[in-house]
């Protein structure tokens, strides 16, 4: 049985030492959104918001962080949740309302434009052992993201992917699924290099 929490949105502490009480987590994107570069670069922004759930001995809790003046808000508490060791996933973007660590997950038919972006999806998962206040999380794809490559002439060609369309989260995990039997023609995304891109479940 899990119960479930939601953070509190106290203003942010100014910084401190690393044993100052609060969790100092470093978010990384070595492998970024499907709007951004290939080659893993690009940086969060300000505004971008992480869904996070923190596991512990007090039960499962689900905050939402902020990027805001080059840092996440609210900061955390080591002693809020409880003795003994914490596991944190996170999700980029924020998506949920936490009462569930499952979530509905659809992606979109057009992602020609805004469609991709909001077809994708980042997670990261660690562990701090009690004692331990310090971690760094690096996000990865959960989505698999889907290359065509075009030879010969293209004139006059139109080309949509076909694929379910609707599926499941499991945000400590990580896990996507494909659910249900709605299949949909998806219209992808033209990359510089002119070749077409779709996001799709694993």
């Amino acid at each position: 049985m899990l119960a479930f929490w939601v953070c509190s949105s106290e203003p942010d502490v100014p910084g401190g030492a690393t044993d100052d009480g609060y969790i100092h987590l470093f978010f990384s994107k070595t492998e970024t959104r499907a709007d951004l570069n290939p080659d893993g670069s690009g940086q969060f922004t300000e505004g971008d918001r992480i869904g996070l759930f923190v596991d512990g001995s007090d039960g499962v809790r689900y905050c939402e962080l902020t990027y805001r003046g080059g840092e996440w808000t609210p900061r955390l508490r080591r002693a809020d949740f409880g003795p003994g060791s914490l596991d944190f996933s996170a999700h980029y973007p924020a998506f949920t309302d936490g009462t569930s660590t499952d979530a509905d997950f659809r992606i979109a038919a057009d992602q020609s434009g805004d469609g991709m972006t909001q077809s994708d999806l980042l997670f990261a998962r660690t562990t701090l052992d009690e004692g331990q206040n310090r971690a760094v999380m690096t996000f990865g794809h959960v989505m698999h993201r889907l290359k065509i490559e075009l030879s010969g002439s293209t004139e006059n060609v139109s080309i949509l992917a076909r694929s379910v369309a609707d599926g499941t989260a499991d945000l400590l995990t990580g896990e996507m699924i494909a659910t249900g039997s709605d299949m949909q023609w998806i219209t992808p995304a033209k990359s510089s290099d002119g070749s077409l891109e779709v996001v799709i479940f694993p």
